[in-house]
């Protein structure tokens, strides 16, 4: 397991490196989603191997392409979709995508709730089975954790019951009302 990571970090840094040569002394990078986590890991890395500075523009995978036309960045990490609309686009520099990290898909609850078991299929069916209510992504999104998790669900013969029992939202909102306790 520690094999992978570590070819993932020197993937990342690797890619870092590369852009680096253009602009020695900062790197620009936009990061969506889930994969800001890894970024800030790697950039920390980098800045410590190079002595170069990153700075690392956090955005909603939705906003990525509104960020790339404000702002030039050496470094875009997203979502595998939506690099694949950006490449058809032709916003992205030809033949320079490469995988940085992956990313799972996260279930939250509120704070002081007991969390559920979901060490097993069967235990994470009996917890859908179970909640009282489910917020969930659209799977149209850019940032593919709606996709992904539709199709989880799908193939646990879940998503017809989430759907009945449940909301779709987008994830900073559904944090909100998760924390609330609405959902």
């Amino acid at each position: 397991m520690r094999t992978p990571t570590i070819r993932l970090a020197m993937a990342g840094v690797a890619l870092l490196c590369s852009t680096a040569m253009a602009n020695a002394a900062e790197v620009k990078v936009l990061t969506a989603g889930a994969l800001q986590v890894a970024m800030r890991s790697l950039a920390t890395d980098f800045e410590r191997q190079t002595g170069n500075h990153v700075i690392i523009t956090p955005t909603n995978p939705a906003n990525v392409g509104k960020e790339m036309a404000a702002t030039r960045f050496d470094v875009v990490a997203a979502a595998t979709p939506t690099l694949a609309e950006l490449d058809e686009g032709g916003t992205l520099q030809a033949g320079t995508r490469s995988a940085v990290a992956r990313t799972g898909i996260g279930i939250a609850i509120k704070k002081g709730a007991p969390k559920p078991d979901l060490s097993t299929v069967s235990a994470f069916k009996k917890a859908v089975h179970e909640a009282k209510s489910i917020i969930y992504t659209d799977p149209a999104t850019p940032n593919a954790s709606g996709a992904n998790t539709q199709h989880i669900l799908t193939n646990a013969g879940l998503l017809d019951e989430v759907k009945k029992k449940g909301l779709q939202d987008g994830l900073t909102t559904g944090r909100e009302k998760i924390a609330k306790g609405e959902i």
